[in-house]
């Protein structure tokens, strides 16, 4: 079994690790961690990446777990995330045939962070077609020593120093260069749904469980 955080619309290394896996666990039950991509993810914009962040009540000084987390929906974050999606990949070749479904998801204000990340991450593998045979699981699991922990080993400090990365077209990649690791919507927004099946192929140097940075 992998455990592994749940992340806002994970990486490209991210979503191969999570479905090269036959089991995995989110570790709801641990402390959510501030600088991670629980609550945030990096996509492709005109001038470089950018990264859109998720409020939290407590923000800061929350030490609770992580299925426990609130979103602060006193600010029009999702309004804005979404916007920001719009403008990003509005000219990209595939953005269109997901924007209503995205439009929908984004409409409606989530209360726990956990529960959003899900949805989140229930609708991206289903775009990319690899929830089938997926089983994830937010329980402790009953034997450690099944278990690979590669929590926080992806990170807004650490997401594109994993290689080789996996190549692919991007709609600013001649104004800004290819920038490694995105958040998986922006592979989907560019190549569609076939983007599934190129990450599920992708080999790459797996995550070390003994090595991870933690932020």
């Amino acid at each position: 079994m992998l455990s592994i955080d749940l992340q806002y619309f994970p990486c490209i290394n991210y979503i191969n690790t999570l479905c090269n896996s036959d089991a995995v666990d989110f570790s709801a039950h641990l402390p959510f961690k501030r600088s991670s991509f629980r609550n945030r993810m990096v996509i492709a914009g005109s001038t470089g990446p950018i990264n859109l962040s998720i409020p939290v009540v407590g923000s800061r000084s929350t030490h609770l777990p992580f299925n426990q987390v609130e979103i602060d929906n006193q600010s029009a974050w999702q309004q804005t995330h979404f916007r920001t999606l719009v403008t990003a990949y509005g000219n990209s070749p595939f953005f269109q045939h997901y924007r209503d479904e995205l439009e929908l998801l984004f409409s409606v204000p989530p209360i726990l962070l956990f529960e959003w990340n899900m949805r989140c991450l229930t609708w991206l593998l289903s775009k990319i077609r690899l929830s089938d045979g997926l089983n994830l699981s937010e329980k402790v699991p009953s034997n450690e020593l099944d278990v690979k922990h590669c929590s926080d080993f992806y990170t807004p400090r650490t997401y594109n120093q994993h290689t080789p990365f996996l190549k692919y077209p991007q709609v600013f990649e001649d104004r800004v260069g290819f920038l490694p690791n995105l958040s998986m919507l922006d592979m989907l927004f560019n190549i569609g749904p076939e983007a599934g099946n190129k990450v599920l192929n992708h080999q790459f140097d797996l995550p070390n469980p003994l090595s991870h940075l933690e932020v």
